[in-house]
């Protein structure tokens, strides 16, 4: 038995295209509103841009010429349909480089500054020009270059090129071999370009000048004269050490020397107060011996005064003593017997009653005088009442 295999599907009738008769108002009435979409939508994109920080806007009016400035960072509204454009530049620090290397510059190839020098001799040098757009001045660039990034080649490139040559120009190859010569001519090249450039609105901040390319003789020479200059300054190096060493070796002798002398007046100082303080002393002590001395001598003149004072008194009153005995003796013998019964009863307590015939008593009275004893003398006392007691 034939397998039966199922029929393939027939296709689907073709249908008549169904004709719409439309009105040719409402066509055009449809075209004009697509249009109108598409002008509002255009509209829309085109009425705003962005500006990056560090960057600054021109909004340029196409129909009455006027420029605006934006320099802050942020969202620009401006008319949209190409009415207004919209111009950003970098306002940051920015390195234009012409150099021999290709790829290393800003231009592909080699595109270093040659120079005919002073002296007629061809000189080739790789140059960079670090500069900014001035923000407030952005609007002159628009009008007297254009947009982008062209005033780069138009004013960078070309004025740096010109003065470079004209003041590496004045100089000789053996000028332009001198670091401080080279930058005394980079300062006069920065303010020459910025004499020019600033009314546009660019200033340049530094020119760097390297990588000097010179004819092979010359190359000889330079290098010559360098290897020269660095044994002329190995040398002055070395004698610069040595005078150093030198000048340490004399400073440190001059500091012994001085520590010696300071030492020596310090002991010579020491020795000196030392006898002085000695010598002091000794007058102190020979101004404290005298003044011991003289007030001894002044206590013993003292002592001996009064002694002969005293001796001189007890002599007097010895002498009075002796004439008083004298004058007693001259009057017989009742005085004799009156001192020896005073020396004899003297200390003693003598207790009595008077008695006499007469009414006439007489009293024993015995005196010392000057340490001697008197002569005894009567002294006649009136005669007691009857009845009275008499010790």
């Amino acid at each position: 038995m034939r397998p039966e295999f199922p029929r393939p599907p027939r296709p689907p009738r073709r249908r008549k295209p169904v004709k719409i008769d439309l009105p040719p108002r409402v066509i055009l009435m449809g075209i004009a509103s697509i249009v109108a979409v598409v002008f509002l939508i255009s509209g829309i994109f085109t009425c705003y841009d962005y500006v990056n920080p560090g960057e600054v806007a021109v909004i340029k009016n196409n129909l009455t010429g006027t420029e605006d400035l934006k320099i802050e960072s942020g969202m620009v509204f401006h008319l949209p349909w190409g009415i207004t454009d919209v111009f950003k530049l970098d306002r940051t620090v920015q390195v234009f480089r012409m150099t021999r290397h290709r790829g290393k510059g800003d231009r592909p190839g080699p595109d270093n500054v040659k120079i005919k020098v002073a002296d007629g001799s061809n000189i080739e040098v790789d140059v960079e020009v670090i500069y900014q757009i001035i923000p407030t001045e952005a609007p002159a660039i628009i009008k007297h270059v254009g947009k982008g990034e062209a005033f780069k080649n138009k004013m960078i490139r070309s004025y740096a090129r010109a003065v470079i040559r004209e003041m590496y120009g004045k100089l000789t190859l053996e000028e332009i071999s001198d670091p401080s010569k080279r930058a005394a001519q980079n300062v006069l090249v920065t303010e020459s370009m910025n004499a020019d450039l600033r009314p546009f609105g660019i200033e340049v901040t530094l020119i760097n000048t390297t990588n000097f390319v010179f004819n092979s003789e010359y190359e000889k020479l330079v290098k010559l004269k360098k290897s020269t200059a660095q044994e002329y300054l190995n040398q002055a190096a070395a004698q610069e050490q040595a005078l150093k060493e030198q000048e340490t070796l004399i400073a440190q002798a001059n500091r012994k020397k001085n520590n010696a002398l300071i030492e020596a007046r310090g002991k010579a100082r020491k020795r000196l107060v030392e006898a002085e303080n000695q010598a002091k002393q000794l007058v102190a002590r020979a101004k404290g011996e005298a003044y011991a001395m003289k007030k001894e001598g002044q206590r013993k003149f003292s002592v001996a005064t009064a002694d002969a004072q005293a001796i001189e008194a007890e002599g007097l009153a010895r002498a009075e003593g002796i004439a008083q005995l004298a004058a007693a003796y001259a009057a017989g013998g009742l005085g004799l017997v009156k001192e020896a019964l005073a020396k004899k009863y003297m200390g003693t307590r003598i207790e009595g009653r008077p008695f006499s015939l007469s009414e006439r008593i007489e009293r024993l009275e015995v005196e010392r005088r000057d340490g001697a004893i008197a002569a005894p003398k009567t002294v006649p006392a009136s005669r007691p009442p009857r009845g009275s007691k008499e010790r």
